[in-house]
């Protein structure tokens, strides 16, 4: 597990995200599941993170909460976005239980990590 903060600046934005993909690739990690909790600067951090893990050739699958809201950013490995908004409306709420991952997103998650990694390999024979 890898937890990090959301820089201010773009530079220290980008430097993070390829901190991290370098550190998954050393892993030698054949995929990951990466979670953000915010909007905005944020989701620039997650879009950018996962775009650089995707490049170095390791499968991601991405859990968020979505909802009504949407994404500032996004790129072409955002794809398997699992949306653990759990409100009626698709907003945000201060209800126990409507913002948070639960054991069902968790499956999602890992059954599209599952499925890319699966893709991943039969492309390479």
């Amino acid at each position: 597990m890898i937890i990090t903060g959301t820089p201010q600046d773009n530079d220290s934005k980008y430097f993070i995200g390829e901190r991290i993909a370098n550190w998954a690739q050393a892993m030698n990690l054949d995929g990951a599941i990466i979670s953000v909790e915010g909007y905005g600067n944020d989701t620039i951090d997650f879009a950018n993170t996962i775009e650089q893990i995707s490049e170095k050739g390791i499968s991601v699958s991405e859990l968020s909460f979505i909802g009504k809201e949407g994404f500032v950013v996004n790129n072409k490995y955002m794809d398997t976005i699992v949306d653990f908004n759990k409100s009626d409306l698709g907003y945000e709420t201060s209800r126990v239980g409507e913002n948070n991952v639960d054991e069902q997103d968790a499956k999602k998650a890992l059954a599209y990590l599952k499925l890319k990694m699966n893709k991943k390999s039969h492309s390479r024979l």
